[in-house]
């Protein structure tokens, strides 16, 4: 059946205040709000697993970003070690012994190297600076909620 409705106001009210849905419940004790709500429910869940994902990735301690700003640098560091190595060997001489060959040979190993004094000032201060900052932005957040 068809029903008509007349109106006379604002559009942006009506705008406001309707919501036209071709879905309609099955049953009669379900509300006819229900996919909306479900749908925002969704909404607030992904918006909170991505919130989590992105702070959880934060170089602070801790946290998973934490290990992998870690191999970061020493991956970083690994292959600025094998490239000065092969340079080394490129302009050495042919009968000479290469610098580096042991340090080629382990470049591909799996146990993790040990950074260097540069890496590991590099590591501690953005991760200190990180999980500061991230430490100040929670007491904040509770001190706002206090309020």
């Amino acid at each position: 059946t068809e029903h008509m409705l007349l109106y006379a106001g604002s559009p942006t009210e009506l705008w406001l205040d309707v919501q036209v849905s071709s879905l309609c419940p099955r049953y009669p004790y379900l509300p006819h709000t229900l996919p909306s709500w479900i749908e925002t429910l969704m909404q607030y869940i992904l918006s909170f697993s991505l919130a989590f994902c992105l702070l959880n990735a934060l170089p602070a301690y801790y946290l998973d970003g934490d290990l992998a700003f870690k191999l970061l640098i020493t991956a970083v560091e690994q292959r600025t070690r094998v490239a000065r190595a092969t340079e080394c060997n490129i302009l050495a001489s042919a009968d000479s012994k290469p610098l580096y060959k042991k340090e080629l040979a382990d470049s591909g190993t799996e146990e993790p190297v040990e950074l260097s004094r540069g890496g590991q000032m590099v590591y501690t201060a953005v991760t200190a600076l990180t999980t500061a900052l991230l430490g100040w932005c929670i007491v904040g957040s509770v001190l706002l909620l206090a309020l």
